[in-house]
């Protein structure tokens, strides 16, 4: 049967079961199902093949899921490849940390994350910050389009144009279907064409890829590095020539104290689409190891997958903040209605008291208990007549003498004070039988003595 008790019940099954589902799900690894651009991902734009080739070659290898430390050895190159922006813009503390490191003898490998990527566009990412200029590469930009753009792209292919009069939400409509259509195409895209281009390196970079004559690169792509300042401040170049036969900037690496920071314009040299053919693979091993010299890490924290192994994370998200805030007020109310029972009130008894005939009869059997407790009792019915006759006749303070009471008696009743000097004298002889008297001949001589008041 339906109540408000089974509701709340069910309510809170719902709410462990869900809890719990959560935390297993969190205990897996971060691989995102490998659907993303990381070293878990195994799609065309994954970095998969890339780690796997690495890791056959005997290079120390490791993932970061937590922020990168500024603490790493120094032969080593940290790997960040297409960092997302909003994760960049929303934790710039760590990037501008490394700094020092790289100083020291570190190394930085960086592909930023195109500004026309169609993921950026889908999710409406605003980039404050930018991960070049937190490394402290303001005159470096991105110019041209790459894989993932292209593949992006070409997801508007094929969409009928509507007539100029069509309504605001026929609008909405074609927008929000395309951008469906855009994410599928970056996780599965269209056939794309590939070039292979001919690539010269100078200054450090020429030594560091001298193995690599000749890459694979999508036919449509125009990366390029532009540069604000003059492109003296690079301490190498690799250039290439695009299909449209002009010359093109695809990395350049830059001092920075006994360190180096190379950026790439083209991400998919690295990603497992085309990592087997021409000189790929011998690029990724050789720029991502210098030449074979450094171990390489590379970091996922900015593809967000440390998230998902920190449960808290999710209080931060509104959904589940509310649905926590519901769970746990469900939970106070089970307990709050167990801790109570409801129904009519009960009633308030008055507090027990005793009259004052019942007071009397429990100390007089109690005062009877004793041997002497006759000639006590006489001795105190006594005192106390003796004193209450004082204050009425107004005889002052001190003990009253039964000579003074009867005199102030008979004063004005002489027939009373008589009848007070018998009673007296029959009390004082009770009292003076001590424990013989009886109770009865005790009895007869207080009656006798009430009888003046």
């Amino acid at each position: 049967m339906f109540t408000v008790r089974s509701a709340i019940v069910a309510s809170v099954v719902v709410l462990v079961t869900s809890l719990v589902l959560g935390i297993v799900s969190l205990s897996r690894p971060p691989d995102s199902d490998g659907l993303s651009t990381d070293t878990y991902g195994t799609r065309w734009h994954g970095l998969r093949a890339t780690y796997e080739l690495l890791a056959e070659l005997g290079v120390p290898l490791d993932r970061r899921v937590a922020p990168p430390p500024a603490d790493l050895p120094l032969p080593t190159t940290l790997v960040l490849w297409l960092p997302n922006d909003e994760l960049v813009s929303a934790e710039p503390a760590y990037l501008e940390r490394l700094l020092p490191w790289v100083e020291q003898g570190g190394r930085i490998v960086v592909a930023p994350a195109p500004s026309d990527q169609p993921t950026v566009k889908i999710l409406a990412a605003k980039k404050s910050t930018d991960v070049l200029t937190l490394l402290g590469l303001g005159g470096v930009q991105l110019a041209g389009r790459s894989a993932l753009e292209i593949a992006g792209l070409a997801a508007t292919d094929g969409i009928d144009e509507q007539d100029e009069s069509e309504q605001a939400s026929g609008r909405r409509t074609r927008i929000r279907r395309g951008a469906e259509q855009a994410w599928k195409d970056v996780q599965n895209p269209r056939s794309i064409p590939f070039d292979t281009v001919a690539v010269k390196g100078t200054g450090n970079l020429k030594e560091t890829l001298a193995g690599v004559e000749r890459i694979v690169l999508p036919h449509e792509s125009t990366s390029d590095l532009a540069f604000n300042d003059s492109l003296e401040s690079a301490a190498g170049l690799l250039r290439y020539t695009a299909a449209d036969k002009t010359e093109r900037i695809l990395a350049a690496s830059f001092q920075r104290g006994r360190g180096e920071i190379v950026v790439v314009a083209e991400s998919s040299l690295a990603m497992n689409v085309k990592l087997a053919e021409s000189d790929n693979a011998v690029f990724a091993y050789a720029l991502l190891t210098d030449g074979g010299k450094r171990g390489v890490v590379f970091d996922e924290f900015y593809h967000g997958l440390s998230v998902r192994g920190n449960p808290l994370w999710l209080l931060t998200q509104s959904r589940y903040a509310v649905f926590s805030l519901v769970g746990s007020a469900l939970i106070g109310l089970v307990i709050l209605r167990r801790g109570m029972l409801l129904g009519p009130p009960l009633e308030t008894l008055p507090k027990s008291r005793r009259t004052l005939g019942e007071y009397v009869e429990a100390m007089s059997r109690f005062l009877h208990r004793g041997r002497a407790s006759t000639p006590f009792l006489l001795a105190e019915v006594r005192g106390g007549v003796l004193r209450l006759l004082a204050e009425r006749y107004n005889l002052g303070a001190g003990e009253p003498t039964p000579e003074a009471v009867a005199g102030a008696i008979g004063r004005r009743a002489p027939a009373e004070a008589e009848r007070f000097r018998a009673a007296l004298g029959s009390l004082d002889a009770a009292q003076a039988r001590g424990k013989s008297c009886s109770q009865s001949e005790a009895l007869r001589a207080i009656q006798g003595i009430s009888r003046c008041l």
